[in-house]
Formats: C-alpha cells, sequence, structure tokens
C-alpha cells in the first residue's frame, strides 16, 4: 500500500510538470539552507545537500533537531520533484529554480492542505544528525 501511494503521489506530481518544451534541465546539485511552514503553523529551517545518484538526484535534509529525511529526486527542466517518507508516510516537494532559490510545494498522504519552503544556495551544512537506532533485526543469533 506504502509504495502504491508513493508512486501515485510522483506520477501526479510529475504530470503537473510535463511539457512540450525542450530545454536543458536545471542543475540542483549543491547544498542549501531551507526555511517552510509545518502544518501547525510553526516554521522549520534545516540544510539540504542533494547530489547526482544514476538517473536521478539524491536529496538529503537535516533538521535543527538532527533529524535526517532521504529521498531521492527527478528533474524536469527547471523543477525539481523530491519523493520521500515523513513520519512513515509517503511525501514530496516540488522545486522549482527561481531567482537563485529553490522555491517548493510539499504534501504528505493524510495532510490536507500543501506546505511551502524556501531554499537558498549555502556553504556545507554544519547541522549532525541524529546516531541511527540500532537494529537488532540484522543481528545474526
Amino acid at each position: 500500500m506504502y509504495a502504491r501511494s508513493l508512486a501515485l503521489i510522483v506520477i501526479v506530481v510529475l504530470c503537473l510538470g510535463v511539457g512540450v518544451e525542450t530545454a536543458k534541465p536545471t542543475d540542483f546539485t549543491g547544498f542549501y539552507t531551507c526555511v517552510g511552514n509545518n502544518p501547525n503553523g510553526s516554521q522549520y529551517a534545516l540544510q539540504m545537500r542533494i547530489r547526482p545518484f544514476t538517473a536521478v538526484l539524491s536529496v538529503d535534509q537535516i533538521s535543527q533537531a538532527g533529524e535526517v529525511f532521504s529521498g531521492i529526486g527527478y528533474v524536469y527542466q527547471d523543477r525539481l520533484l523530491v519523493a520521500f517518507s515523513a513520519e512513515n508516510k509517503p511525501s514530496f516537494i516540488v522545486y522549482v529554480h527561481k531567482k537563485h532559490q529553490l522555491s517548493g510545494i510539499w504534501g504528505m498522504a493524510g495532510l490536507d492542505k500543501i506546505m511551502t519552503e524556501i531554499c537558498t544556495p549555502s556553504a556545507a551544512p554544519v547541522l549532525t544528525p541524529k546516531p541511527p537506532l540500532h537494529d537488532h533485526s540484522l543481528e545474526q543469533v
């Protein structure tokens, strides 16, 4: 069910951006500092790294609390679609490259509104991710 929901979100968002233009895709790779709005009205800040990963982009975000959100991105002209999981729910962000910034909208399964995020290019991140929890299920008995 999760995979099907995520695939549906990706297809719908990609279809919104499909056109007949053949412009060269925008290069989104690099480090960014982002600010955005949470569903409850509060603001958040995070750092993001976008790097090439085969035919797609690897997108990693680190919140001020050290939470890590990782996803994959697809570029279409001046748009970047990122699919990821937040709170164990399929989620997406669509960025448009405008005036040396990434202007984004994001949503997640179960959320009845679309939120916004603005990212500006920055130096390498200074936030530290929380250490991952130890997964005992992978240990041999």
